[in-house]
Order: C-alpha cells, then structure tokens, then sequence
C-alpha cells in the first residue's frame, strides 16, 4: 500500500524538521518551513485519529508568516478533510477512486518539504488540491470560460457532428451526450493555452506547404485543425469505428488527406504498419503520435524515415506509461533532436494502477507530451 510509505515519510521528516528547524530565527523563510513541519505534525496525529491536536497544528501553520498561495492552499485542503469529522481509515473507506488518487497525491507531497519542491511540482500540486486530477497546469484555469456546446446530428451520415468555424468535425459515438463530453472535453482541457496535453504552439506547429502526419487521429481533431494550412495530410487509425465519421469530417479535402485504416508500430502485420514500410524515405515534415503507449515502437519502427527527413518535427505523448518520458527521450536526443516537454503535468487515470481494487503508484505526475526537432 503506497499510504504506508508516505506514512513512514511524514514521520522521519518530521523528525528532522523537528531537530533541525525549531531552533532557526523567526524570518520568513524560517517561518515557511516551520509551516512545514506543522503540516507535518498535524498529518501525524490525523493518522493516529487525535482529530484535535490535528486541528490544532494545521491552525498554528495556517498563523505562520508567509503561509499564502499554494502552500496555503494545501493547508486548506486537509483542514477541510479534517472539518469532514472522519477518522483516517474511514476517510480513505469512503473514497471512490478518483478521490483517493487525489488522497494519495496530497498526502505524498505534504510529506516532503514543500517548499524545496521545483515551483512547476508545487502548482501541479496546487491543481490537485482543486480537484484537477488529469491535466496539471494552473495557466489553463486561469480565465477559464468553459463553453459547453451541443452537437448537431446529420441524418443523411447518421452522425453527431459540432460546427466549428463552419467546418464539420463528426464523431463516432451513437448518443449525443457522450459526443458532447469527449468534444468538449478536447474543446475545453486538452487543445488549451498551457495544456499539458495541448499538440500544437504559435511555434511549434505545421507551416504552409507542410506533409503532416496524425498518427493515432480518433476523430482527428489535430489533423482537422491543420488541414487548410498543409498540403498532405495522412491519417493513421486502426479503429474502425473512426472510418465513417473520419471520411464524413474530410470529404472536402480528400484531394490532400489519405487515410491509413491500420495501427502503426515497429514490426508490420496484416493490420499493422510501420511508417518506414509505408512512407520509406518520401517527405514528411511533421509527426503527431498519440497511440495509448505505443510511442516508442512506432519511433522504432520510423528509424528511416526520421533519418531522411533532416527537419522533421515531432509532437509526442508521453503520459500512458511512467518510463516513456526518459525513453522517449533518450531515443530522440540520441537521432540529434532538441527537446522540449509541455507545460505542467498529467496524472494518466485510465491506468491499470489507479483501477478499483488497486493503489495508485507514485510517481503520479507524467510530462504530458515531448515537442521534438532538429536546429
């Protein structure tokens, strides 16, 4: 059980802190570390149900000089637990999944010192004490209007569709409230200034005259926004409950967008292909890949292609798997490429170890995609 092991954590820290902090003059900085160890204090009695004492050190933090913004913030987040009444144990027994992930995540970094912690780790953490439990990056809340919009049906394809900008995007779901969420969802998270999830930059994104490549498209929504700026385009997915609305979406540009009906890793099949088997060393000038943790083989499977295209551009996620950030990489830093991740953080929790029944894992935040080129 990870609570164990944070549990062991705020214990020894606090014992440090105890030693080594308490004895320190009263300025500022001296303050936000005893604030620290209060923290600290309070969870150490909150685990051993002493609820009052709990209380009583998460006030004395909350006095302390300096106690503002995020660490603030976290202060909030457990004195509300604490008002809930509830002993430790009947907390986490009451919890769905997702309210124990965001459980686990504020008890693991309130056992570290705080404010030691890289300032991106500590807004990450201040998302998760709102309640954001996938995309971790305050800029994108900042401001935020959340339009929902609803989608209109086409009954000549027998599709949900939304209107953008005169352009229709088509979906491959049978009920309009589903369609709505993933939409919206897309909409209003992931392609958002500061996204951690978000493909494309004023920088970082397909030029007039470009081939660009979607691999794994969905609904192809990346391709759907670049596809009056390239080209070329080719759309690869494997799904075939995306053929109908993909060819729905583009059948005004089927001059200059192919469909590739397949998924695409390192070694072909009948259903498989590798982007080295199918384009060779023909022009592509920018890759898209969100393939649910494939990545890395597709990349395997693209060593010529990357090797002929001298300026190609990637755009590559990195959040489906713990290890794919470094090995993601390593292999592009390995072929001459400049890296750079996108802002904040993900916490990825369709993951096998956040399921019922199983405990989350750390580490919890995943960089969400890796922007990669050649100068």
């Amino acid at each position: 059980m990870q609570l164990e092991s944070h549990i062991e954590r705020i214990t020894k820290t606090a014992d440090i802190l105890n030693e080594s902090i308490l004895s320190l003059d009263t300025d500022i900085n001296a303050a936000k570390y005893r604030g620290d160890l209060l923290l600290k204090v309070a969870l150490a009695y909150y685990i051993q149900d002493d609820m009052d004492k709990a209380h009583s050190f998460i006030a004395q933090a909350k006095q302390m000089p300096g106690m503002k913004g995020m660490f603030r913030e976290m202060l909030d987040f457990w004195e509300k637990i604490l008002n809930d009444g509830n002993s430790f144990e009947t907390s986490l027994g009451a919890m769905n999944v997702l309210q124990r992930l965001v459980f686990e995540i504020m008890f693991y970094y309130s056992a570290v010192l705080y404010h030691e912690l890289p300032q991106e780790i500590r807004e990450a953490v201040s998302c998760v004490s709102h309640g954001n439990t996938t995309f971790l990056s305050r800029g994108m809340y900042k401001n935020k209007v959340v339009p929902q919009l609803a989608p209109g049906f086409d009954v000549n394809e027998g599709l949900f569709y939304f209107d953008i900008s005169g352009r229709r995007l088509y979906y491959a779901a049978n009920e309009a409230r589903e369609v709505a969420f993933a939409h919206n969802f897309i909409q209003n998270n992931e392609q958002v200034p500061h996204s951690p999830h978000l493909y494309f930059t004023e920088d970082f994104c397909p030029r007039a005259g470009d081939v660009f490549c979607d691999i794994g498209a969905g609904e192809a929504n990346a391709s759907f926004a670049q596809v009056d700026v390239c080209d070329k385009i080719y759309i690869f997915e494997g799904d075939a409950k995306w053929e109908k609305p993909l060819a729905a979406t583009f059948a005004p540009y089927m001059d200059k967008v192919t469909f590739v009906h397949k998924m695409v890793s390192d070694a072909p099949d009948d259903d498989v292909v590798t982007l080295d088997d199918y384009f060779g060393e023909a022009k592509v000038d920018f890759l898209k890949m969100d393939v649910e943790g494939y990545e890395l083989r597709v990349l395997l499977g693209a060593e010529g292609l990357l090797a002929a295209n001298k300026k190609i551009k990637l755009c590559v996620c990195t959040y489906h798997k713990g290890e794919d950030v470094n090995e993601i990489k390593s292999f592009l830093e390995a072929r001459g490429f400049t890296c750079e991740f996108s802002e904040g953080f993900m916490v990825f929790a369709d993951d096998e170890m956040f399921h019922e029944g199983s405990d989350p894992a750390y580490p919890y935040f995943r960089r969400g995609l890796i922007r990669a080129w050649r100068e």
